[in-house]
């Protein structure tokens, strides 16, 4: 399983987005990101940050 902790990138968000794959946990991220964040799209930059941040559990 792959996460990646919101908390890492937005202060004080408890959410940890997981997934199989990579694309299944981006996806998990984006929705987030669009529904808790107001995030219309993640940039280019700042989804090569989140796919370093990627943790295996």
């Amino acid at each position: 399983m792959k996460e990646i902790h919101c908390g890492e990138f937005i202060a004080g968000c408890p959410h940890i987005s997981r997934g199989r794959t990579v694309e299944e946990l981006m996806t998990s991220v984006r929705k987030h990101a669009r529904d808790a964040h107001g995030m219309k799209e993640i940039d280019e930059d700042l989804e090569g940050e989140l796919l370093k941040a990627i943790k295996e559990r």
